[in-house]
């Protein structure tokens, strides 16, 4: 009996020419995955050990601006977005390579659930002005972050494309 799609008679040479697909869906994947259950049971954990401990009385009217705590947040913030820069400028030159994608996945992760711990807990004048420099710092890096996505893409679409030219010419 004849199978339903032929293989091509010599296989080894289709597997040298998708080799990123064979490892991106093999043990990478498999480790991409067990990283993300790490991550995820690390916060329940220390969700779960911190339950309770709160002392805030569930007021959280008492915000705090003093001026040495808003200008280390402050500096924080400027420093963590100027950390961006340097990468972004790399990408370009070098086009990406060696480029953990999966740092930044986990850096918009961790970001956008910091955003969001600082929105969750109140959305009042005083709290967002009190964590501004947090919201700031989180929020435009992870502004950064999709321009270190977009430059992956745009470059890896790019080597799809010159691969393809030179297969043809």
């Amino acid at each position: 009996m004849a199978p339903l799609i032929a293989r091509p008679e010599n296989e080894a040479a289709l597997n040298e020419k998708a080799p990123v697909l064979t490892s991106f869906f093999g043990r990478r994947w498999v480790q991409y995955a067990l990283s993300v259950l790490f991550v995820l049971a690390t916060g329940f954990i220390a969700a779960v050990a911190s339950s309770g401990t709160s002392d805030d009385g569930g007021g959280g009217n008492d915000e705090v601006l003093e001026w040495k705590s808003q200008t280390l947040g402050w500096i924080s913030a400027s420093l963590y977005i100027g950390s961006r820069i340097p990468q972004i400028i790399k990408n370009a030159q070098t086009k990406c390579a060696g480029l953990s994608l999966a740092l930044f996945v986990f850096a918009v992760g961790g970001n956008l659930t910091f955003v969001l711990s600082i929105l969750v807990a109140s959305t009042s004048m005083k709290h967002l002005i009190a964590n501004a420099s947090w919201l700031a710092g989180s929020g435009l890096t992870i502004f950064l972050d999709f321009i270190v996505f977009w430059q992956f893409f745009h470059y890896r679409s790019e080597n799809i494309t010159n691969d393809d030219d030179e297969e043809t010419a």
